[in-house]
């Protein structure tokens, strides 16, 4: 069950058409529930033709994807047009979000391939199977294509696009270079900073992926909580200050 949904919906114009926030009769399979029509992107009136909107419903609702339906008024009774169940169990998003208009898109063309990589883009790079299967309607065939072609699984249940990978790898060893750059006497830095510092671009599961992976492969050396760059030598970045103040030490201790 849910209580809100997300549809593509078509107004026939013969009416006064739909505006954001309007209560509507949702007409399923032979349900009738009360919702609030919430328009997708700038909410702007839907005189006629076809938008996407999320419907909020008093009570909870069972629909599946693909799921046909009809729009009407509360009062008067009219028919506002025809729906299409795009998301039978929506997450909280912003309905200004262009990525996730993209996602619905993709939707309706049923291409596995087109959706899982607006899921990536609509997610910081990341993909959720789980969301992938419920969206084409619960078909795993579909959903077991996805490993062969173009992506790469990053844990369990969640895929990623090879290029945002690689993307997602030189950002990384980029932040930590940085990061050492401006802390010349630190050896290594962790990694939950760096994935802090990159959260706006990347999703958190996608940069553990990567910090693991750099590690496994010798480009990173050290561990999660202490990264360090395999070639570096902090020593040659000490300012000549810092450098006579360490022979000074040196000295006192021999």
């Amino acid at each position: 069950t849910s209580t809100e949904v997300d549809a593509a919906i078509s107004i026939d114009g013969e009416h006064s058409g739909l505006k954001h926030g309007d209560k509507v009769r949702v007409l399923t399979g032979t349900a009738a529930h009360v919702a609030t029509a919430l328009i997708w992107g700038d909410r702007k009136a839907i005189s006629e033709g076809k938008a996407f909107v999320r419907l909020r419903f008093d009570t909870p609702v069972i629909v599946h994807t693909k799921q046909r339906g009809v729009l009407r008024r509360l009062s008067p009774a009219q028919t506002l047009g025809g729906l299409q169940i795009v998301d039978p169990a929506p997450a909280r998003m912003k309905r200004r979000d262009p990525l996730r208009l993209s996602v619905f898109e993709a939707v309706e063309t049923s291409d596995v391939l087109s959706l899982t990589k607006a899921l990536c883009d609509a997610s910081k790079g990341v993909a959720s199977l789980r969301d992938l299967k419920r969206l084409l309607g619960g078909q795993q065939e579909a959903v077991n294509e996805v490993a062969l072609d173009g992506f790469e699984p990053i844990r369990p249940g969640h895929v990623a696009r090879i290029e945002t990978v690689t993307e997602a790898k030189d950002a990384f060893l980029e932040a930590l270079s940085g990061s050492l750059e401006r802390n010349p006497a630190q050896t290594a830095r962790p990694a939950s900073e760096l994935n802090a510092s990159l959260a706006s671009t990347f999703a958190e599961p996608l940069l553990d992926h990567v910090a693991r992976t750099l590690l496994e492969t010798g480009a990173l050396t050290g561990s999660l909580n202490a990264l360090a760059l395999p070639d570096r030598d902090p020593f040659e970045n000490l300012s000549k200050v810092r450098r006579q103040k360490i022979a000074h030490i040196e000295t006192a201790l021999r």
